[in-house]
């Protein structure tokens, strides 16, 4: 399951969800899935502050969303009197992976996860165990 545990409201419906989740797996079988690392998206966020004008952090981040966005906010920041806009822009992109992309009604994320966070939920929910892995077709 990737990037979807994100999109569901951690007060209501969550919880039962990963426990839907537990319930089904065979004995013995695993859940692989992966979110948005919020630990990781506020160390980036915090990395690219600095002036508007500097070219701090451009040279470790190049964020691309792959929509019209990019070219919306650069000529927004542009207008705003910032001449170089890649920084501004960059922070944005961040900021749409921490509360999502918004470019539909179903586009928001309602919870944010670390390692910690998403351990928690899913030992409340009944996993024995949660490893983290670099990439989620590791063999476990």
């Amino acid at each position: 399951m990737s990037h979807t545990l994100e999109h569901i409201d951690y007060m209501d419906a969550l919880q039962p969800a990963l426990r839907e989740v537990a319930r089904v797996i065979r004995p013995g079988g695993v859940f692989r899935c992966s979110v948005p690392d919020l630990a990781l998206l506020c160390q980036m966020f915090l990395h690219l502050q600095g002036d508007d004008d500097s070219s701090a952090g451009k040279q470790s981040w190049r964020l691309r969303c792959g929509h019209h966005t990019e070219e919306w906010l650069s000529s927004s920041f542009q207008h705003a009197g910032i001449q170089d806009p890649i920084l501004p822009v960059m922070r944005m992109q961040v900021m749409r992976m921490i509360f999502g992309g918004q470019m539909d009604s179903f586009d928001h994320h309602r919870v944010g996860f670390d390692f910690c966070i998403l351990r928690g939920f899913l030992l409340a929910a009944g996993f024995s165990s949660v490893q983290r892995v670099d990439q989620i077709d590791e063999v476990l």
